[in-house]
């Protein structure tokens, strides 16, 4: 140790401990000696225990530190009693320390900080600085504070913050990955759909009209029983190919909205799994975004595949809520043998089994657009799972048709004014993206007595442009077309032509589709695969019922 009376500062209480004895004490210091030895015992631990001891005025100025404290500033204690603290501690945390004194001095309250400080050495480290007030040697209040280096422990935080915010990219470019497969898939799925309804179930509905026409005129009657039979095989593909373009995109989702998307599921979900879900909206929540869209139905529709497969329910409740402005909020409410969240999530982490790693996916594409996924659920009491979604700004901007070029001028001038004998004819407008389909009805309105194909159009804008010119008697107006829906174009039209009438035409036969059509002002709706005869009779019966 070094030697208490080289010091020139006054000294604490632990150093008059220490001073040599006068004569007339000498009878105690002899009977005091084993306790003097035993307080050195303890000033020994005191100057190198594992933390820097010492006590400061209430202007900063150390009284008194242990030999701990003066190796880590790397100046000698002598130096460091009688002076102020703040030089050792940088400029920017200087005011720190001032209230953390103000704390213990005004207050008289125990203070806690992490302070930086700098050696004699141009060294930097962290302090954790604890201190508390009581009444020193002198009767003035002291400061008596305990300083631990924690720049280890700092280091290792910012490396753990570090690794941390690392984790956290890593997780954002995880779910901006789900939602790019996500979004592909939906891409791939519309890009097959777009395939089988706008390519292959044309051909056929066109090669079935032509062939049906065929059956009927004159011409061997052996031939007959062949043309029906390929017939009968059209209508099968057609079936077919249909039935796949609908299951990978919905129709009624992107014309109709979420809500009527969501009872097709349920109606297709008894049809094919004999289990019962019901859908009730509580608010109007559209206008919905269409990646949103598409993500809370397949979000939906995967929960309700987990209900079947797993819960022993035979029906389920699906709610759909606008929450707030600029939130809707959907549950998934069933009243099977329900299971415990923390199993599932354990689970998943372990074996990554399909079903939780579904759920794991609905989660991280609600996380990348700010959603919410939470289960509420016990062994017994059924599941509730609730989606909270934000919704972006406006609707995501439509794709535009590629649709084939076609010819925007009419067939025959606009006869508006023709007196009423020279348009005993039924004048048809015919609209439809697909240009084999078009010729196809034009060739069999054609053969019809008293039906007289007027105009053609390619997509929505292009029918109200031409319903404007020619004032048609009826329309046939397919229901998914680019730029402008045939749904939106026919309620535009008979706002400004009451007196059309509209005919849905359509490969799809989902009664949301059909709905949505006959909202929107249609007098009727029909499949494109059906008889040339039922066409040609409803277009009859709409323009003269009698």
């Amino acid at each position: 140790m070094e030697d208490k009376g080289n010091f020139s500062k006054p000294k604490s209480v632990y150093e008059n401990l220490f001073d040599a004895p006068s004569q007339e004490d000498d009878g105690r210091w002899t009977g005091s000696f084993t306790l003097i030895k035993k307080l050195q015992v303890l000033l020994d631990f005191f100057d190198y225990a594992p933390g820097g001891f010492l006590v400061l005025d209430r202007s900063g100025v150390v009284l008194s530190c242990n030999q701990h404290l003066a190796d880590l500033l790397k100046a000698p204690r002598a130096e460091i009693i009688g002076n102020p603290l703040y030089p050792f501690v940088i400029h920017s945390h200087r005011d720190q320390l001032y209230l953390h004194l103000r704390r213990v001095f005004v207050r008289q309250l125990p203070a806690v900080n992490e302070l930086m400080l700098e050696n004699r050495q141009g060294e930097f480290f962290w302090m954790h600085l604890r201190s508390f007030g009581d009444n020193g040697y002198s009767g003035q209040w002291e400061c008596r504070s305990i300083m631990t280096d924690i720049t280890e422990l700092k280091g290792t935080q910012d490396r753990l913050t570090e690794r941390t915010q690392e984790v956290e990219r890593l997780n954002k470019r995880l779910r901006a990955l789900a939602m790019e497969m996500s979004r592909v898939e939906q891409q791939e799925r519309r890009r097959l759909a777009e395939i089988l309804h706008d390519h292959l179930q044309q051909i056929l509905v066109s090669a079935m009209m032509q062939l049906s026409h065929g059956s009927k005129s004159d011409g061997s009657e052996s031939l007959h029983p062949l043309i029906d039979r390929v017939i009968g095989y059209l209508k099968e593909a057609v079936e077919i190919s249909r039935s796949l373009s609908v299951d990978l995109c919905p129709p009624v989702l992107n014309e109709a909205g979420l809500a009527p998307g969501l009872e097709w599921l349920a109606h297709q979900m008894e049809k094919r799994n004999g289990f019962r879900v019901t859908v009730k909206t509580h608010s109007p929540v559209e206008p919905i975004p269409e990646e949103i869209r598409i993500l809370i139905y397949q979000s939906v529709r995967e929960l309700l595949m987990n209900v079947v497969k797993h819960s022993g329910a035979d029906a389920a409740a699906v709610n759909l809520y606008r929450h707030g402005a600029d939130h809707v909020r959907i549950t998934v409410t069933d009243q099977g043998s329900g299971f415990d969240p923390e199993i599932l999530e354990t689970s998943n982490r372990a074996t990554g089994e399909r079903d939780s790693f579904g759920l794991f996916s609905i989660q991280e594409r609600m996380k990348h657009l700010g959603g919410t996924l939470n289960i509420e659920s016990r062994n017994g009491s059924g599941c509730r799972t609730t989606l909270t979604i934000p919704l972006e700004e406006g609707h995501l901007p439509e794709e535009d048709g590629s649709g084939d070029p076609v010819a925007q001028e009419p067939f025959l001038p606009s006869q508006e004014s023709a007196p009423e004998t020279l348009r005993e004819t039924i004048r048809i407008l015919i609209v439809d993206d697909h240009k084999v389909l078009r010729e196809g009805l034009v060739s069999m309105i054609e053969m019809a007595d008293g039906l007289e194909p007027i105009g053609q159009a390619a997509d929505g804008q292009a029918a109200m442009d031409q319903a404007d010119a020619l004032k048609p008697d009826v329309i046939l107006m397919d229901v998914n077309m680019p730029k402008i829906s045939g749904i939106q174009a026919t309620k535009t039209i008979l706002e400004r032509h009451p007196e059309i009438k509209v005919i849905g035409l359509s490969m799809h036969i989902e009664e949301g589709v059909a709905a949505a059509m006959k909202e929107a002002g249609a007098v009727d709706y029909l499949t494109k695969d059906g008889s040339v005869e039922t066409i040609i009779e409803t277009i009859r019966q709409v323009v003269r019922p009698d």
